[in-house]
């Protein structure tokens, strides 16, 4: 992915979707300090402008996303136009714009990069599907099929190779899951069978048989109620012989829209001067004296996720007397990398939460604020009280939970202990008291955990999302961040 798309274009990807969908949504009269979007952007989406693959890239994202059930050919016809039609009004309440098409391409990378979405050539089929390589398992066969199971959701692939009768059997089984006064979809020719059908428990079946090489190749997929986008994904990838990866050719149509929207993006927010008033980072180091910040622990391997501002103008940074080295940094997204020597055996790393964190959630922030006075972790309560942050700032979120210097790094985590954020600033009350003459009580930021997961995916970090999230008790919650939130000194 990365000779398609930078690593700077991937970090900027949530960010990129919240805009566009705030800038698109906007209600008339609402104040925005944004810069002119360019009339390229605005224009209606033309097919005719994309090569094969930019169309074949697009009606996979359409299927991933659930819009598309048609064949990802790259052949572009009122079934792809519909779903993107159906796309745009879903998402941002208007026909389909060229800027449309740049958020359809962003948000299947985090698709792709969320899944390890790859096309897999299976030799014994002769078939190719689109296979989510970095959550999907192999399992112990059942019978004759070959079986795959998504570690996360309720999603198997399930390969056979067999001969007609075989085939013939397994497909009167899946027409028989079908759901009592529904007719399953079938497809009966001679060189391909489809069947594909619905319980009456919500889960679905789709299963696809090829004639290849004298016998049948076939494909079963199997998915729950809530996994009906990952089934359309792959049940329209799977194509006879090898199949070429999703990807955003360099240079084309596509790509040059994608980085067009990137540029305006970059240009509105740096217009947006309300976005750095009124808010004041905790324990920013003061380069002629020593401060303190948070952080934790996001590999076995000691690798520290902190704030860009607690390691701004450090000589010398620390944790536990042991020094650290700055590994890579965001000043845009004020997120820092740091490592350190090998560490302790039995070193946890925090758990990201598979998806954000949404409105009115319950969170806890723990970290060292005014570490000098009180010393040990603090754990704090509260709730997400915005989505967003300070003038509209889509890559954050405004939270309740109190936040002292020192707090700034420290991860903010859900009910089962798992990150959602790491907190940034709080709201300096004494300056908003002399604009609006009221004093704002625990209003706080965080930067969003889609964020920082993906400034650590840029960094060569792959996020661990493998918790139960199962909900903890509060003492138990600050238990575990007891075990992965660190104090880091700046001199």
């Amino acid at each position: 992915m990365s000779q398609q798309v930078s690593i700077r274009t991937l970090l900027r990807c949530a960010a990129f979707l919240l805009a566009l969908a705030a800038a698109l949504t906007a209600l008339p009269g609402t104040p925005k300090a944004q810069a002119p979007i360019p009339d390229v952007l605005v224009e209606p989406f033309d097919a005719g402008w994309l090569s094969t693959d930019e169309k074949r890239y697009l009606q996979a994202a359409l299927a991933f996303n659930g819009h598309y059930m048609g064949l990802i050919d790259g052949d572009w016809g009122k079934g792809s136009q519909g779903a993107l039609e159906s796309y745009s009004r879903k998402t941002f309440s208007t026909p389909p714009l060229n800027m449309q098409m740049a958020s359809l391409a962003f948000s299947f990378l985090d698709e792709i990069d969320r899944e390890g979405w790859e096309m897999r050539y299976l030799p014994g089929l002769g078939l190719s599907l689109a296979f989510p390589a970095r959550t999907m398992k192999p399992l112990p066969m059942k019978g004759s099929l070959n079986h795959w199971g998504h570690t996360i959701s309720d999603f198997d692939i399930y390969t056979l190779r067999s001969d007609f009768a075989d085939m013939y059997s397994w497909h009167g089984w899946a027409e028989q899951q079908q759901a009592p006064g529904l007719a399953p979809y079938t497809l009966r020719r001679a060189d391909r069978w489809v069947t594909a059908v619905t319980t009456a428990q919500g889960s679905r079946y789709y299963f696809r048989s090829e004639m290849i090489r004298g016998g049948w190749s076939s494909v079963l997929l199997s998915a729950g109620p809530a996994e009906s986008d990952m089934i359309n994904g792959v049940s329209t990838s799977i194509a006879v012989g090898r199949a070429p990866a999703f990807n955003i050719p360099p240079g084309g149509a596509l790509h040059r829209m994608v980085m067009l929207t990137l540029d305006w993006l970059d240009s509105a927010r740096g217009a947006d001067a309300r976005v750095s008033q009124g808010s004041t980072a905790p324990a920013a180091p003061d380069a002629e004296h020593k401060a303190s910040g948070s952080g934790f622990f996001v590999d076995p391997n000691g690798l520290i996720l902190t704030n860009a501002h607690v390691v701004r103008g450090c000589s010398r940074l620390s944790h536990d007397g042991q020094p650290l080295s700055l590994v890579g940094q965001s000043e845009q997204y004020d997120l820092a990398l740091l490592s350190g020597p090998p560490a302790p055996a039995g070193t946890v790393a925090a758990h990201f939460a598979p998806g954000p964190a949404e409105l009115n959630a319950d969170i806890a922030v723990a970290g060292y604020p005014l570490s000098d006075l009180l010393g040990g972790l603090n754990v704090t309560r509260g709730s997400v009280t915005a989505m967003t942050g300070l003038g509209g700032d889509v890559t954050k979120m405004q939270i309740s939970a109190p936040v002292q210097s020192g707090n700034s790094g420290g991860p903010v985590l859900d009910s089962s202990g798992q990150v959602v954020g790491v907190v940034v600033s709080k709201l300096d009350a004494l300056k908003m008291a002399d604009i609006s003459g009221e004093i704002p009580q625990n209003v706080n930021f965080a930067i969003r955990g889609e964020i920082a997961k993906l400034f650590l995916s840029g960094q060569g970090v792959r996020p661990d999302t493998s918790g139960d999230g199962a909900p903890l008790t509060p003492t138990d919650l600050a238990r575990r961040a007891a075990t992965f939130t660190v104090l880091i000194f700046c001199d």
